[in-house]
């Protein structure tokens, strides 16, 4: 039942981890990798016990040895935290009180320096270049609360101006909540700084869950998760940014979402590790605001998390905020834990101006008026840029487009006019799509399976036209699919068209029946090294396949005369074989259906003085 596992903060950087999880030690540089498991000893390993009912809880401490239990949770979650062997984890997993049975994980971190930040500047405007202003109401936040789980807070800095209030520790060893590393300092002055924050009324309240080398473990994270909820007040507006993450966990993410139902607004960072943030927590979490990390110019920062469970992104390189040498001191961090408290902070600033908001308004307000189709590189993720400005929308004034647009399955028919390439036959594919009153659809994908559609290939990854054009070899079986994209990032289901077969016949085969004079002509040129020609007018061919699409191959030259064309004896066409130079293989004319049956294609040739020969190379045919 023990696993290895490790919570990562979301600071740009590696991890390297010790043997035990320690007490405040002093700070020193340390850096962010995943590592062995954590904290075992003779008497066991941490666990994190998640039960279904309160009252089970005193029930199953009892039956553990004196001493094991560490924490007890009411809040957030109920069960408690505890040392144990394996084999009393095991045991203790059977128990149908029990809902799960985790190891107890740690997180480190690392800093980098860089130039001063330009975040603000960004997210108070749709558009670059930037204008080197943020304009913001100095009330934003007032009357708000911002819990920042982290590792403490610098409160004397003169970015908080006497707005810290009291809040609580829970590493161990430590009650308090002096920041001895610098990070939740770092992340408190972007939420709330008199210079560096979103939000510069706003109450930050320091809740320690991360040690002096940015470590914590799960349980303290859930006992801080647990004082929060104990501290909110029904009604009160407020907002938490955790700026951590880790490895998927069912417990953290039903921690996070009761501090969601108690009315709280909540900001994840996606998290550092280039990965779907689907697959960590609490980014995974679904009732938080999960932000993403972009550079100056929109682009997700490579090591930013994506994918479906973002709601959106913020700047997260080279973000300057208070630092923690002194009460003026700066610092200038990377990472997604950099774009979570610009959107914590936007979030405060919108409960400071509606208090009486709820918190499901305040997050579609966050994420329904942010900037759409900014962000490149975002990998399935939505693309949404945040953004605050003084003219915020009053809640229920805006909604968030989170439905899918669909489009059609792709349709197939062989392309007139150009030659055949090689063994290969020419196909336009073609779709259409809708994204009824959301945003827009902003491009389409396009797969492509040779082995029936249990194995799929990207062939177009990003294409704002309908169809395109492709060669498909004249041997084996091949199928298309397509999806949509709106420009908010939601993703469309994928339409698949039918199994396609393409053939081609040479005019050599038995099945093709030929009225009139005909004879062959021999050439490299052709595409099965000859042709059947005939220079006698109503000279016919007839050909019956079953197929989707056909297409007449033969040769245009100056001499060439014309064909009817009859399919199941209705008149089709006069193809005019007539050009000012020669061209072998050509596709002169094609048929498409929507469904495949049997049909019989018949050519008649017609012509003048100079211009009587037709050459029929090939029939091709779309199965």
């Amino acid at each position: 039942l023990w696993l290895a596992a490790l919570f990562l903060i979301s600071t740009l950087g590696s991890v390297t981890v010790p043997a035990t999880l320690a007490a405040d030690r002093d700070p020193a540089t340390p850096a962010v990798r995943l590592h062995d498991p954590i904290g075992c000893d003779d008497a066991g390993c941490p666990f994190i016990v998640r039960l279904a009912q309160p009252a089970d809880t005193r029930a199953i401490m009892r039956t553990l040895p004196f001493g094991a239990t560490t924490r007890s949770f009411r809040m957030a979650l109920h069960g408690f935290a505890a040392r144990m062997t394996r084999d009393q984890a095991s045991a203790l997993q059977l128990d149908p009180r029990v809902l799960s049975v985790t190891p107890d994980r740690v997180a480190t971190i690392s800093d980098t320096e860089a130039p001063a930040s330009w975040g603000l500047d960004r997210i108070d405007q749709r558009d670059r270049p930037l204008s080197g202003t943020y304009d913001y109401d100095p009330a934003d936040g007032a009357g708000v609360k911002a819990y920042v789980l982290d590792t403490g807070i610098r409160s004397t800095h003169v970015e908080f101006g006497g707005r810290v209030a009291d809040g609580a520790g829970f590493v161990r060893g430590s009650s308090g909540t002096v920041d001895c590393h610098g990070h939740g300092t770092h992340v408190a002055g972007t939420i709330g700084g008199k210079n560096y924050g979103v939000a510069e009324a706003v109450t930050i309240v320091p809740v320690r869950v991360l040690n002096c080398q940015g470590q914590g473990a799960y349980s303290w994270i859930m006992a801080g998760l647990d004082w929060v909820i104990a501290d909110h007040l029904e009604g009160e507006p407020a907002v938490a940014n955790l700026s951590f993450g880790g490895r998927y966990d069912p417990a953290l993410n039903a921690a996070v979402a009761a501090l969601v139902a108690d009315g709280v607004v909540v900001v994840v960072a996606a998290g550092n590790t280039s990965e779907d943030a689907c697959t960590v927590s609490p980014a995974s979490a679904p009732t938080v605001v999960t932000v993403g990390a972009t550079d100056r110019n929109d682009v997700r920062t490579s090591f930013s998390n994506y994918g479906t469970c973002l709601d959106l992104f913020a700047p997260g390189i080279q973000i300057t905020s208070a630092g923690i040498t002194s009460d003026s001191a700066v610092k200038t961090y990377s990472g997604t834990s950099m774009a979570s408290p610009h959107v914590a902070g936007i979030a405060a600033a919108v409960l400071g101006r509606y208090p009486n908001a709820t918190q499901a308004q305040i997050q579609t307000i966050v994420i329904g008026d942010a900037t759409v189709g900014r962000v490149s590189d975002t990998k399935g993720s939505p693309n949404r840029l945040a953004f605050t400005s003084l003219d915020t929308p009053a809640p229920g004034t805006l909604t968030v487009d989170e439905t899918a647009p669909t489009s059609t399955a792709p349709v197939a028919a062989l392309r007139s006019g150009p030659s055949l390439s090689g063994a290969k036959a020419r196909v336009r594919l073609s779709w259409s799509g809708s994204d009824g009153d959301g945003s827009g659809i902003d491009h389409y994908t396009l797969a492509r399976s040779s082995d029936g559609g249990k194995r799929w290939s990207t062939i177009l990854s990003s294409t704002a036209g309908t169809s395109t054009n492709l060669t498909v070899p004249t041997s084996g079986s091949v199928r298309y699919r397509v999806r949509a994209v709106d420009a908010v990032g939601n993703v469309g289901p994928w339409m698949a068209g039918p199994l396609l077969s393409p053939r081609l016949i040479q005019q050599s085969s038995s099945s093709i029946r030929y009225r009139g004079i005909w004879r062959p002509d021999t050439s490299k040129a052709f595409s099965g090294g000859s042709v059947n020609l005939t220079k006698v007018t109503r000279a016919k061919a007839k050909y019956i396949f079953s197929g989707r699409s056909i297409g007449f191959v033969t040769t245009r030259a100056p001499n060439r005369g014309a064909v009817k064309v009859y399919i199941n004896r209705t008149y089709q066409a006069t193809v005019d074989l007539r050009a000012s130079s020669t061209g072998n293989r050509v596709v002169a004319w094609q048929r498409t259906w929507s469904t495949s049956t049997p049909r019989t294609i018949k050519l008649v040739a017609i012509g003048s003085v100079g211009h009587r020969r037709v050459d029929l190379d090939a029939f091709v045919v779309l199965r």
